[in-house]
């Protein structure tokens, strides 16, 4: 199969991590305010209570068929074959997972309370299975998930200003939801038959995929724990109001992250067959120009967040969500542990097969988590949620770090390099706090301090030749070309 650039899938998958950012940067504001945070928290809340069933409807299929797949997608007669047994596990898994929500809808008391909203929420379980999307990043086609992607937001966004008017919308909202983030899978269904045929089958060979994806389920259950397991607690602990606040820093901050791990979604299959190919020089030369570029991203981006965290709560939810920028302010830190520990467990981890490390990592995180949520939630509410998040990621981050480097020797960025960020973002510091005393427009505020930051810290990375300047270099020779 032909390779396709990674530069351009990397530009592909951005813009649709983009427009999926639209539709909660126009919305949110919205919704926030129509919902109020008492209806904000209790989507939140049931939400988080369907992630769990989504997590046991999904296992760990996703990351495995994109790691196996791309080991044989230029073989399509055993790719297919690999497909169709990893349908079929996903359907019957899927089965199972709703089966149990169905019992725990209608048996335990809180849920009684909130079942219109679940029962809405837990049609994603069935459209998910269906959609087989891991199957379009084996073969690198984001050109299709991108387009459909912005279909289905910008659909979604005429439907919730026509139909959500006031609080006792929210069940409708819920309903855009869905069509929002899955509705498309009916499309992935069809288009997905270009690739392999949809059948469910029965054969020994389903089993010898039940052990690696188990182990990365059980990883994504404890990454679940302590990712989600806040806004759950919240719910129990304390009140929709509680989850409300939180949930406004945590849409900003899941926001950033989406784009942050847009990157490493992308060059995951093209590391992975490198590997597999043996072909060690390519993939660490890939890997090490890939880690060098989105530390220089990243780096930027949390720090960024920290500063304008006050101002883009009051954007993006209103003044009545204010009290929530503490929560924002740590999220933001907690960002910078969480995006590298993805990028070392995607990019080397689990493409040696260790998946075991991950779990270790992820059950020691999740342990952490709910601990540290059961101690401080109860004491100061969500800033504690915040607080043992942020925990967590350090924990799992450097787990994830000691293992990563055991699979890829001097497996680091040079520390000159990570200096030259450092210096280049301090700029962006002292503009926040110098606007901070100033009464001027929020927006205009905001304005001042991204323009200011971004302007600074390109200046300050080529005059300090970051070797980021390197591969935008190599990225426009390539363009010209024609790669």
């Amino acid at each position: 199969m032909k390779e396709k650039s990674i530069a351009k899938n990397t530009v592909i998958y951005t813009v649709k991590i983009l427009a999926s950012m639209i539709f909660p940067l126009i919305t949110f504001p919205y919704i926030s305010r129509v919902l109020t945070p008492e209806g904000v928290g209790k989507y939140n809340f049931s939400a988080s209570v369907i992630s769990y069933f989504s997590l046991l409807a999904a296992l760990g299929i996703s990351t495995y068929a994109i790691r196996e797949g791309s080991k044989v997608r230029d073989d399509k007669a055993k790719l297919e074959k690999l497909a169709q047994e990893l349908f079929t596990v996903n359907m019957i898994s899927t089965i199972f997972a709703y089966s149990l929500f169905l019992i725990a809808l209608f048996t335990i008391d809180k849920f009684i309370e909130y079942w219109p909203i679940l029962l809405i929420l837990s049609t994603t379980l069935p459209l998910s299975a269906l959609g087989t999307e891991w199957i379009f990043s084996i073969y690198e086609d984001y050109t299709y998930i991108t387009y459909r992607s912005i279909a289905f937001q910008f659909l979604s966004l005429v439907l919730m200003f026509i139909f959500v008017k006031d609080q006792s919308d929210i069940n409708i909202y819920a309903l855009i939801t869905v069509v929002s983030n899955v509705g498309s899978n009916v499309f992935n269904y069809i288009h997905a038959n270009n690739y392999f045929r949809h059948r469910i089958i029965i054969s020994r060979r389903l089993r010898q995929h039940l052990s690696p994806i188990l182990i990365l389920f059980a990883s994504a259950v404890a990454s679940q724990i302590y990712v989600n397991s806040d806004i759950t607690m919240l719910g129990f602990f304390k009140t929709d109001y509680d989850v409300g606040l939180y949930s406004a820093a945590t849409k900003i901050y899941n926001i950033i992250r989406s784009v942050l791990t847009a990157f490493i979604t992308v060059l995951t299959p093209r590391l992975t067959f490198y590997y597999s190919q043996k072909n060690k020089s390519l993939y660490r030369n890939l890997l090490k120009k890939s880690l060098s570029g989105y530390l220089s991203i990243m780096i930027p981006a949390s720090i960024g967040l920290c500063s304008i965290s006050k101002y883009a709560i009051m954007l993006l939810s209103g003044e009545n969500y204010i009290a929530a920028t503490p929560a924002l302010r740590i999220l933001a830190v907690a960002l910078l542990f969480s995006t590298i520990g993805s990028f070392v467990a995607n990019e080397v981890l689990i493409i040696f097969g260790k998946e075991k490390k991950i779990l270790a990592a992820t059950v020691t995180g999740a342990i952490f988590n709910f601990c540290g949520n059961l101690i401080l939630i109860p004491t100061i509410g969500f800033v504690g949620a915040a607080m043992t998040t942020l925990l967590s990621e350090v924990l799992v981050f450097g787990i994830q770090l000691y293992y990563g480097r055991k699979c890829v020797k001097k497996m680091e960025m040079d520390i000159s390099e990570l200096i030259k960020v450092l210096i280049s973002c301090i700029p962006m510091v002292f503009i926040s706090i110098f606007l901070e005393s100033f009464s001027i427009n929020i927006i205009l505020k905001m304005g001042i301090i991204i323009g200011f930051s971004i302007f600074t810290y390109v200046i300050f990375i080529i005059l300090l030749q970051h070797s980021i300047i390197d591969l935008a270099k190599e990225y426009l020779a390539s363009k010209k070309k024609g790669v």
